[in-house]
């Protein structure tokens, strides 16, 4: 792990896990170190949050879904609590994120699903 990039402990998860995805959204657009000179409106600053999650979302299908096999773990009921499941992929996806807070987008994609980004939990 690099330094910069420390895991983020349960009550960090915890905290960005009770906002909405906008709000997660906002806060990922004004911590992107890409943006860090743009004074955005909230509908601006959302927009922003989206696009760049939409760039990591790729290589955080690899990591997680590919890699880490979240479909089967979930499938062999490896995987109940939500927030020690967070913490689990925030530690898978650290190098993945870059520049970007790893409790922010895990935040994200614990928010929007793990079994919507993996493509698993269809029941049959």
């Amino acid at each position: 792990m690099s330094e910069g990039q420390m895991s983020p402990d349960r009550a960090e998860l915890e905290k960005l896990l009770g906002k909405d995805i906008d709000e997660l959204l906002v806060l990922l657009a004004q911590s992107d170190p890409e943006h860090a000179e743009t004074m955005f409106s909230s509908d601006e600053a959302r927009d922003a949050g989206r696009r760049s999650f939409e760039q990591l979302s790729a290589p955080l299908r690899r990591r997680i879904c590919d890699e880490w096999r979240y479909c089967e773990k979930k499938a062999n009921g490896d995987l109940t609590d939500p927030v020690e499941i967070a913490v689990a992929v925030a530690d898978l996806i650290t190098t993945v994120v870059g520049g970007l807070p790893v409790a922010l987008v895990t935040a994200l994609v614990m928010k929007r699903g793990l079994n919507q980004l993996c493509g698993c939990g269809a029941s049959s």
